[in-house]
């Protein structure tokens, strides 16, 4: 009687988290499209500023920043609506055509240092984005301040095929920064416990959402760690499009 009531108990919970999860999906994917029309919105009327000889008003440059914003949002909209579906294990990957190079330097920062061969492969565009996002940020988030990090994309013809492989090296903080990082992070957790639910990673852990989708593209990661350096190493099957032979 007590298992079969424990049984009901996490059948509900269940129940509740798809509900939830079906229900961020509908919310995102229903923002993602007010956004995404509001941008269309402003473009006919950036065209047509663009086209005027004259000196730009300063409305029009804080509408290309509005537009640029909302293009943001969609693309936040959209990475977690494939988060969701990786993690109900429901997300069908959708290949395409990507240009590495330029994939790559628009996601990287300022503090970036990019190698990345200038070639278009296909794969999921998405996926990939996230990948490289999260192994970013990741990075970042445990770099000493300001210290350059090392993004490297390059393809290997493999016996089993093309394959993209992905290096991200950064400069460890110092121990006393890690510390100081540290008790920040627990003290505003601590005042924001109600409403902040990130997924905490260390800097000898690589993040959940970076596994999952790696795994949706058969590929692997890895993360390797020494007193001064960490790097996170992705190994990505690929094709090349057909009309590069």
């Amino acid at each position: 009687l007590v298992i079969n009531s424990d049984q009901r108990i996490v059948d509900r919970l269940l129940d509740d988290i798809s509900l939830h999860r079906h229900a961020d999906s509908r919310l995102n994917h229903v923002l993602k499209g007010q956004l995404d029309g509001a941008r269309a919105l402003l473009q006919p009327l950036l065209d047509e500023v663009e086209a005027h000889n004259g000196p730009m008003p300063a409305a029009c440059s804080i509408t290309s920043d509005v537009r640029r914003m909302l293009g943001e949002a969609v693309d936040w909209c959209h990475t977690r609506e494939v988060l969701l579906q990786l993690e109900s294990r429901t997300y069908r990957p959708w290949v395409s055509d990507v240009p590495l190079r330029e994939c790559m330097q628009e996601l990287a920062d300022t503090w970036c240092v990019v190698t990345a061969d200038e070639v278009t492969v296909r794969i999921d565009h998405s996926l990939l984005r996230l990948i490289v996002q999260e192994a970013l940020s990741s990075a970042r988030r445990n770099s000493a301040a300001k210290a350059p990090i090392v993004l490297t994309a390059k393809l290997a013809q493999e016996p089993n095929g093309l394959h993209l492989y992905i290096i991200i090296i950064n400069p460890k903080r110092t121990r006393e920064a890690e510390t100081v990082a540290m008790e920040r992070e627990r003290a505003f957790l601590r005042r924001h416990a109600a409403v902040a639910r990130t997924e905490s990673v260390r800097s000898d852990q690589v993040a959940d959402s970076i596994r999952l989708a790696v795994d949706a593209l058969g590929g692997t990661v890895s993360l390797r760690s020494d007193e001064r350096f960490t790097s996170v190493r992705i190994n990505l099957p690929v094709i090349m499009p057909a009309t590069c032979g």
